[in-house]
This record gives structure tokens, sequence and C-alpha cells, in this order.
């Protein structure tokens, strides 16, 4: 479980502004942000020990909860330290972002992380 090992204030953000996916899948415990949101959430997870190991683009239209085809997947690579593959897939994830602003209009983007703890 990530739960201790997610920064307060990222907790906190998933309280405020996190969009809880079991309203859609039932039994989930994967949380959406909004486009802004997202760049907002990785930043917090920038000192922390919490890789990205995938971002999933989504919508909701006629409130059903809809995939995008394009999503982002980082694995680790054998000869990169803990740090450095946190570091990198924070890096892959927010230029992943970036780039997929606008690929779910005319709906708002619905983007959800896939963590992982990695020992630093």
């Amino acid at each position: 479980m990530l739960h201790p090992l997610l920064p307060k204030v990222y907790l906190e953000l998933i309280e405020t502004d996190g969009i809880r996916i079991d309203t859609w899948n039932p039994g989930s415990e994967e949380i959406g942000w909004s486009g802004k949101t997202a760049f907002q959430a990785l930043e917090l997870l920038q000192d922390s020990e919490v890789a990205v190991i995938g971002c999933e683009l989504a919508y909701i239209e006629r409130n059903c909860l809809r995939y995008r085809p394009e999503s982002s997947y980082i694995t680790a690579n054998g000869s990169e330290s803990p740090a450095d593959y946190v570091r990198r897939s924070h890096a892959i994830t927010r230029e992943f972002l970036e780039r997929s602003q606008g690929w779910a209009e005319p709906h708002e983007p619905l983007y959800i992380f896939g963590l992982t703890a990695v020992v630093v």
C-alpha cells in the first residue's frame, strides 16, 4: 500500500481535487486528475520515493468513463538507480501531460497515474 509513502500534501490534494475512479469502476482505488491538477499532483511527488509507472488519459462522456488509446508506461531499466528511475518516470509523465493537452477535446481530460514505491 502506497498511502504511507505519499507526501501529505499529495494526500490532501486527493481529498480536495482528486476524482475517484470507483464512481465508474466500483472497487477501483485509482484517482483521476484534471489537466491542470495533474501537473500539480506530479509536482507534489517530486521529492518522494514514488515512481509513476503509467499514466492513462480518459474523459467522462454521458456519465461514462472513456479511455483514450494514448497512454504512457515507464519501466525501470537495469542500469539506473532507483532514484534515477523515480526522476525519469516523473519526467516522462510530465512530457506525456504536456504532449497530450487537447487529446480529449471537447471533453475535460482525466489523467490517471499508476504509482509504485521504489526503495531509494
